[in-house]
């Protein structure tokens, strides 16, 4: 007899009860010789991306040697339901019963909603599993006496250790649920790596519940017993129930869904196939061409070929069309990030930069080797944006449409704040401690106090753990059905309906995320030509070329800069003082350069465009980043580098590239430096080159931007610095009346009395 896998798993993702990261789960079930394990946490499937994720990923090994056959792990989809003393396990066998489980979570939030109702419900339309026939799509277990015997045959009775006394607490006995005639399931139970996580289950319960740790009573934390134990001792709570194992050996093998994301999920345009939208896209986009750049030469057609082709084989025409439609909706728009090097965004109007004049690098929009659809980010006026997603998700309807959601996690400052009050600590001495901690003198003056050692003990543990949702600030998720059949949609803290999802969830489905979001330099630009018009000197789009005039370049190379969009602050005026360079070439690079842990490289940057002499870093590398003074500035810097000097595959250098962005970037980055390393030298290239050209590459972790994002922001500040340098008081007033940017109202009237 074997026990497959444990099915009653929770991880930090049962909000305010899980207590481990589905990686660490992953981890430890692979160190224990697991090669299935499930994920059900309570009343929800957030986790279920970052679960899918640490099961397929494996120990990463170098290119050209074997994987480890045992490094992935079966990842077996689902939910426990819990309401009141009613508890039901849901196990996805196929997509289509992965589909029932995300109806379910999202009629939950009906008020309305009973979860005995719905599970009787959904066990009328599975077959008997006591049977010979097919299995069912959803596979139920519950230890409800009355559901199961209104089951028929049709559900598992759900053991959990122990099963070999009365029940604990509310749960029947084995013998009491033998009576119903239901089949056994060996579900084990996992709620706990090591025996102290349940003190920290303790914390999490009194937070979610607004309770101190002391009112939390011990029938509300699961079984001390609950830990991720090997499959040999997994059995022994059921050697005398070896039906229930059999069942579990059977179910585990019966499962043909191991993973959600293996494809695209794209909307329909206009009720056009894939052939007709790809055919209206082109005639649109050579359409637009011709009005962009006049006569198309064998450079913009050979370009525009080659971008339809990949878009076309991609299946991603559609979302094209779309993005142009929403686009349309706002007279004045910044189409941004890597969508801008696309000549076909730039012709279709969703980006306002040209790629071919500026450089701009197509591979790292779209590639051949991209296995997630492509990423579109526009810009709306801050204060029409909100009408443009109410439009849009009128337009497609509340069943194929959502906002995507943000997961808000503990940070270290919540995580003690919210810990110190499950200790009943009030908040005056919440704070002393807290300003102690920061200068660096509260720990030993804390540690000194039993109590606040706990707290400082504890607080760490829940750091990253997901405390509620949050609203992604732009992203919409379009469908071509019903979007609860792909992801629960679910009511956020403020209750917008949002995806169970956040950004990095969907996009691994393969789910089309639209990011619209607000700018309030676009309502400032908007607003600065109304005041002019109003004054009887209208100023058309066609009457000005911010890009060329002389002006604006002198007050961009003098950082005199207050309310200039991207350019007003502190560091991004100084550096342009130091740099003297108000072109548009250097301000997409200064605007890039510009990231905190690139400080000691701005330094350099600055020597080198006064004439400092210099050595390529590498010959390999001379001219990618010759436009740069030879250091790495743009994410797509990190592509180039790791093609050029480590043989990265443009989709492995595309991978590398993503990850800065992520929100575990340094274990990400980590997992990717030995192969950078070996490559290298394989290349021949000297260690100290590699090392340097590796810090380079980790300075970009966490905050970094592509080349194309910068150019779209460089162009509206050219826009904004150009009716600052002409029109300074239509310019101010339209800053002012749109509440500012950097600074405070103060500080705008000050500097607008100082322009006279």
């Amino acid at each position: 007899m074997l026990f497959r896998s444990p099915l009653l798993v929770s991880s930090c993702y049962s909000f305010h009860y899980g207590v481990m990261f589905p990686r660490d789960l992953v981890r430890e079930a692979r160190n224990l010789g697991y090669r299935a394990l499930a994920l059900t946490d309570r009343n929800g499937v957030y986790g279920i991306p970052a679960f899918l994720e640490a099961c397929a990923e494996g120990p990463r090994v170098h290119r050209g040697t074997e994987l480890d056959s045992h490094a992935e792990i079966s990842a077996i989809l689902g939910t426990e339901l819990v309401e009141g003393h009613t508890r039901a396990l849901l196990i996805a066998r196929t997509r289509s019963g992965w589909s029932r489980i995300c109806r379910i979570l999202t009629n939950r939030a009906s008020v309305d909603f009973n979860l005995a109702a719905a599970i009787r419900t959904e066990v009328e339309l599975c077959p008997c599993i006591l049977g010979k026939g097919p299995p069912p799509d959803l596979l139920i277990a519950t230890d409800d006496m009355s559901l199961l015997e209104a089951a028929r045959g049709r559900a598992y009775a759900l053991l959990a250790p122990p099963v070999s006394r009365a029940g604990k607490g509310t749960r029947p006995s084995w013998r009491s649920l033998s009576g119903t005639g239901a089949p056994p399931l060996a579900t084990g139970e996992v709620r706990f790596q090591h025996p102290s996580d349940r003190e920290v289950q303790r914390l999490l319960v009194a937070i979610g519940s607004g309770r101190t740790t002391f009112e939390v009573q011990e029938g509300e934390l699961s079984d001390p017993g609950t830990i991720l134990s090997s499959p040999l001792d997994a059995i022994r709570p059921y050697e005398s129930v070896p039906e229930a194992l059999r069942a579990n050996e059977a179910l585990v093998e019966s499962i043909e869904l191991c993973s959600l994301f293996d494809g695209y999920v794209f909307p329909e345009y206009k009720s056009c196939d894939g052939d007709r939208a790809s055919a209206v896209l082109r005639s649109l986009v050579y359409q637009g061409a011709a009005k962009r750049y006049g006569d198309i030469d064998g450079i913009v057609r050979s370009r525009l070929d080659y971008e339809l082709g990949i878009i076309e084989s991609k299946g991603f025409s559609a979302y094209f069309l779309i993005v142009r439609d929403i686009v349309r909706k706002s007279s004045r728009t910044c189409g941004r990030g890597s969508a801008a090097a696309s000549v076909v965004s730039y012709a279709l109007g969703i980006t306002d930069i040209d790629p071919l004049a500026h450089g701009l690098y197509f591979e790292r929009f779209l590639n051949p080797g991209r296995k997630d659809p492509p990423d579109i980010d526009v810009d709306f006026a801050w204060d029409e944006r909100d009408a443009i997603l109410e439009s849009v998700i009128r337009e497609y309807g509340e069943d194929r449409a959502a906002r995507v959601s943000n997961h808000v996690c503990f940070q270290a400052r919540s995580a003690l704040r919210e810990t110190a009050r499950a200790f009943g600590m009030p908040d005056g001495e919440i704070g002393t401690v807290e300003r102690a901690l920061y200068l660096d003198r509260g720990r030993t003056l804390a540690e000194a106090d039993p109590v606040w050692k706990e707290i400082l003990g504890l607080a760490p543990r829940i750091a990253g753990f997901p405390r509620h949702l949050g609203v992604h600030s732009g992203g919409l998720v379009l469908v071509p059905g019903r979007l609860s059949d792909l992801v629960p949609v679910v009511p956020s803290g403020s209750g917008i309906r949002v995806t169970a999802w956040d950004k990095e969830g969907v996009e691994a489905a393969g789910l089309v995320k639209i990011d619209l979001l607000g700018n309030r330099s676009l309502a400032v630009v908007r607003d600065a030509l109304a005041n002019l018009a109003e004054n009887g000197t209208p100023l058309a789009d066609e009457d000005w070329n911010p890009l060329s005039d002389a002006d604006t370049i002198d007050l961009l190379a003098r950082g005199d800069t207050l309310g200039v969009f991207y350019v007003e602050s502190p560091a991004m005026r100084l550096l342009q003082k130091k740099t003297g360079k108000g072109d548009f070439e250097h301000l997409v690079i200064h605007s890039s350069i510009i990231r905190p842990a690139a400080n000691r490289y701005i330094n350099e940057y600055i020597d080198r465009l006064k004439g400092k002499t210099y050595e390529p870093i590498h010959p390999l590398l001379d001219d990618q980043l010759a436009e740069t003074y030879g250091i790495l500035c743009y994410q797509e810097d990190v592509s180039k580098a790791a093609v050029a000097l480590a043989g990265f595959t443009p989709a492995e250098a595309d991978g590398i590239r993503k990850v800065l962005s992520k929100k575990d970037v340094r274990t990400r980055l980590a997992a990717y430096r030995a192969q950078f390393m070996s490559g290298s030298r394989a290349r021949g290239v000297d260690e100290e080159t590699i090392v340097a050209v590796w810090e380079m590459i980790e300075s970009f972790a966490g905050y970094s931007f592509v080349k194309a994002y910068s150019a779209s922001y460089a162009k509206l500040s050219f826009r904004s610095a150009y009716l600052r340098a002409h029109h300074g008081a239509e310019f101010m007033a339209a800053v002012l009346s749109n509440k500012g940017g950097f600074y405070s109202t103060l500080a705008y009237t000050s500097e607008a009395r100082r322009m006279g």
